[in-house]
């Protein structure tokens, strides 16, 4: 059994409902967000696939989902409420497995030249 990991990834905190819905639909590339539910994902209005890291209260990684095509619907145990939606691969060529930690460094989605 290989030894757990830790990775970083920068991704954008899905702060509100309204964004939350939105996610990533209509977005031309996928960018990396994160955001708690409990209730499921879908893809359905994407144009491409996404990779999901379900974490738990600790960012260890509980459960994957690589590649998901659009018109999906995921759930997962609720549980767990930290998703995180990745562009399709990004599981792959980080070596994710179940039981690494992710360090989550957020994106400012705003910018700070107040």
């Amino acid at each position: 059994m290989n030894r757990p990991n830790t990775h970083t990834i920068q991704a954008t905190y899905v702060k509100n409902l309204t964004q939350k819905i939105k996610g990533l639909i209509g977005a031309q590339k996928p960018v990396a967000l994160y955001f708690k539910t409990r209730w499921g994902i879908h893809t359905f209005g994407l144009k491409f696939a996404i990779d999901i890291v379900i974490l738990d209260t600790n960012n260890t990684v509980v459960h994957m989902f690589h590649n998901v095509p659009q018109q999906r619907i995921i759930f997962w145990n609720p549980l767990f409420n930290t998703v995180l939606e990745l562009p399709e691969g990004t599981i792959y060529n980080n070596r994710i497995q179940k039981g690494d930690t992710i360090i989550l460094k957020a994106i400012d989605d705003e910018p700070s030249d107040k």
